[in-house]
């Protein structure tokens, strides 16, 4: 099974928003917003509704920074796998205050420096840090049917930098 779908980061000052997923993959780690797209979306209409759905906010598509592409593979027991290819945004702007949902809470503001390392997904720990200094990335990602244990080594290919990248 193939999906597609976003993920986007707000970012100010030097510091990322995340909030702690409720649900789903990665559910208990801390990441950024967005999920599937749906029938007929483009994939900026599916970034703009999941912000809206999961935080709250409002957000014009031409405010969404590329930030890369990473596809991830989700190994299931029965050794089916299902990929999910993410369609990665930075947001420097946005309209209104973002707010919990149910499936993401404790919403907080990091320092892109000082990320919560231990409380990332693991293959996470290895191309968000990369995606802050400003790079775009292609990713490709292999977990295990733990949905926590990489199947091999994270590819991580830096393939440029993000249009008025302020890093």
């Amino acid at each position: 099974m193939n999906l597609e779908g976003s993920l986007i980061f707000l970012v100010r000052d030097g510091s990322v928003f995340l909030g702690r997923k409720m649900r789903g993959v990665g559910e208990g780690f801390w990441n950024g917003f967005g999920g599937k797209m749906e029938k007929g979306e483009t994939i900026e209409a599916a970034a703009v509704r999941e912000l809206k759905e999961e935080i709250g906010i409002d957000v014009m598509p031409g405010d969404l920074m590329n930030a890369g592409i990473v596809d991830f593979h989700n190994t299931k027991t029965d050794a089916e796998t299902v990929s999910f290819q993410a369609h990665i945004y930075i947001l420097e702007k946005w309209q209104g205050e973002p707010r919990e949902s149910d499936e993401m809470k404790t919403l907080t503001w990091f320092s892109m420096n000082d990320l919560p390392r231990r409380e990332l997904r693991t293959a996470d720990r290895e191309w968000m840090p990369v995606i802050f200094q400003g790079h775009i990335i292609h990713g490709d990602i292999t977990y295990a049917p733990d949905k926590v244990a990489l199947v091999g080594d994270a590819k991580i290919d830096i393939v440029g930098r993000w249009k008025n990248s302020k890093f």
